[in-house]
């Protein structure tokens, strides 16, 4: 189901586990690519185009937390460097 994969990339996330979820999410991107042009089929199997575009708002949601735990990785990094150096000049 996407709402499970979905649910675990997002713990792998939140876990810390950045690099886990990027391969996830790769293969997610890779998975809609290959399966969008069938949304064209929603005729002969009924709910095919639902699907589709249900995995891609997925995606998209995924893409987005990402990228806001990107920006927190990087913010903390630089907050930590900051605390170093406001320690490092009380000591000198």
């Amino acid at each position: 189901s996407a709402s499970f994969g979905s649910g675990a990339l997002r713990h792998s996330i939140m876990d810390g586990k950045m690099a886990k979820a990027r391969q996830y999410f790769s293969l997610m991107e890779r998975l809609y690519g290959v399966l969008s042009p069938f949304a064209a089929f929603d005729n002969i199997v009924n709910g095919t185009r639902r699907k589709i575009d249900l995995a891609r708002i997925l995606i998209e949601d995924i893409r987005g937390v990402l990228a806001e735990e990107a920006r927190r990785e990087k913010l903390t990094s630089s907050m930590e460097r900051l605390q170093k150096r406001i320690e490092a000049s009380r000591k000198s």
